[in-house]
């Protein structure tokens, strides 16, 4: 049973890069306790990269099978079950997720920044003769142009997302090797009034702590960010509110006590 009552970032079998059936999802996630989740499939798209899939799904063949299992799973009205997507942001995509935004009732956007240069930090090929510091650099330089030229998300995702796939040894360190690049992110994202999201799947992933690591979350309090959202980023049931326990230990640290949730794109806070 997790202390933390929503998990509002999770992949089903909409998500290229996911089996999961969303019943399936659901159902665990009433198990575990969860009174609040979001399904938020990915839709990136200009993925370069599509070895793995396009990371594109068809968003009436999406609602139609979601709103079902909503209505079902709303049904004893002690739980509540919003419907997102995570955008890929990348050069050239905003008219088109413009009108993805616009064409269909999301409940919650996720933003997030998985290609740097047309590749993704997820294959090892991609760190093959990269000095880590010009890297982190440039994807941070990556992060923060995204952000300024298209911000239509509630919640921006796994900030150091970067760090995630590197090679072992190098899987912490982001504000150390560039801080005030780090700082704009998050200046940026506070003057739009943005949530910044606490993605557990650091800790599987072999990072020791969640995406962003507790330094970067604490620094966007400190500049004025006010609202966390939390995922597990699970792609199966059995992760969902993954290592939620320990992220409950970080959120204690920071002093914070309750998480956002969304739907309608309207925020509201929900108590730890």
């Amino acid at each position: 049973m997790t202390m933390i009552p929503c998990d509002v970032h999770m992949h089903t079998h909409f998500s290229s890069d996911s089996n999961a059936d969303p019943r399936a999802m659901v159902f665990r996630a009433k198990k575990i306790g969860l009174t609040h989740i979001c399904i938020t499939d990915h839709m990136d798209l200009d993925y370069p990269d599509l070895s793995c899939g396009d990371f594109l799904f068809e968003p009436a063949a999406y609602w139609k099978e979601m709103e079902e299992i909503r209505k079902e799973a709303e049904a004893d009205g002690t739980f509540s079950m919003s419907l997102g997507v995570e955008i890929g942001l990348a050069p050239g995509t905003e008219r088109r997720y413009e009108r993805l935004l616009a064409e269909w009732p999301w409940d919650f956007v996720i933003g997030s920044t998985h290609v740097m240069g047309r590749h993704d930090p997820y294959y090892p090929e991609f760190w093959e003769n990269r000095p880590k510091a010009q890297t982190l650099t440039r994807y941070f330089q990556t992060v923060l142009s995204n952000i300024r030229t298209f911000h239509d998300f509630d919640t921006y995702a796994h900030l150091d997302y970067v760090i995630r796939y590197a090679p072992d040894g190098l899987k912490s360190g982001a504000c150390e090797a560039c801080p005030e690049l780090i700082d704009e992110i998050l200046r940026t994202l506070v003057s739009l009034g943005k949530c910044l999201e606490l993605n557990t799947a650091g800790y599987r992933d072999g990072c020791g702590c969640p995406n962003p690591d507790p330094q970067i979350l604490g620094r966007f309090l400190s500049l004025g960010g006010a609202n966390l959202t939390i995922g597990s980023d699970a792609h199966s049931p059995g992760l969902i509110a993954c290592d939620f326990n320990e992220a409950k230990k970080v959120l204690d640290e920071l002093g914070v006590h309750s998480l956002s949730f969304f739907r309608n794109r309207v925020r509201e806070d929900i108590p730890l």
